[in-house]
């Protein structure tokens, strides 16, 4: 990930309602971005259309569906979307080992009968929009960090390529796993408008703290240039990647 230059660890969200808007948006940032990524929004919206049009700019797709559910249908789930060729999948950790090894295992076999290179399985470990008080409300007594490492680690030991988390555990995480596991992390804001995440840090310090890609979404596709934010956040990746 060392010699990964900034440009190829962004990805630019594609949290948008339909085609239309997702074409404005290419019209406007151009073929800058090497990844999308989309998740319930557009995919639930328009499906494959989506994928394909994202597809069509030269982008790999990171697709977020944060799969939980029983290992069987995991499974079978994982089956179906690996035929998308996509280069990274997401599931909740929270889903339990079993689960996980059974995506892993539908993965591999899928991407082995269709000819296509595995995707990546990304675990994800707390959301962004999450602090402490949540957990407490919900009923743990771990700390935020002690529960981030956990499943970071049973992801790790079930086969997953990688973890979402928030830029302030990446760190934390990449020591943890010997650096064995990506991290992949939204909560990513060059301004101090946070909208809903509650766990953030700037890009820079993203970088510095061992995110190997950033997922960024509102303040780019919401900018009033999204060519110009999305090489403010490649200008602050790269102070932080120096």
């Amino acid at each position: 990930m060392q010699t990964l230059p900034a440009q190829d660890r962004l990805i630019v969200s594609l949290d948008l309602p339909n085609l239309r808007k997702a074409e404005e948006l290419f019209g406007k940032i151009g073929n800058k971005p090497r990844f999308y990524k989309i998740g319930y929004e557009f995919f639930y919206g328009v499906g494959k259309r989506g994928l394909d049009l994202a597809t069509r700019q030269g982008a790999n797709i990171f697709l977020d569906l944060k799969l939980h559910d029983i290992p069987n249908t995991v499974s079978k789930a994982v089956e179906q979307l690996v035929s998308l060729n996509v280069k990274m999948l997401t599931l909740h950790i929270s889903g339990g080992g079993a689960m996980m090894s059974a995506a892993r295992e539908a993965a591999e076999k899928s991407s082995a009968q269709l000819g296509l290179e595995r995707p990546l399985l990304l675990g994800v470990t707390v959301l962004t929009s999450m602090e402490q008080q949540d957990l407490i409300l919900d009923g743990s007594s771990l700390d935020l960090d002690e529960l981030v490492v956990r499943r970071a680690l049973l992801a790790q030991s079930h086969g997953l390529d990688g973890v979402i988390c928030s830029p302030k555990e990446a760190a934390l995480i990449k020591k943890m796993s010997g650096g064995g596991l990506l991290t992949v992390t939204p909560g990513v804001r060059l301004s101090d408008d946070h909208g809903d995440q509650k766990r953030v840090m700037t890009p820079k310090e993203a970088m510095e703290n061992g995110s190997d890609y950033l997922v960024v979404g509102r303040p780019i596709h919401g900018a009033a240039d999204p060519a110009a934010a999305f090489d403010a956040i490649i200008e602050n990746m790269k102070e932080g990647l120096a």
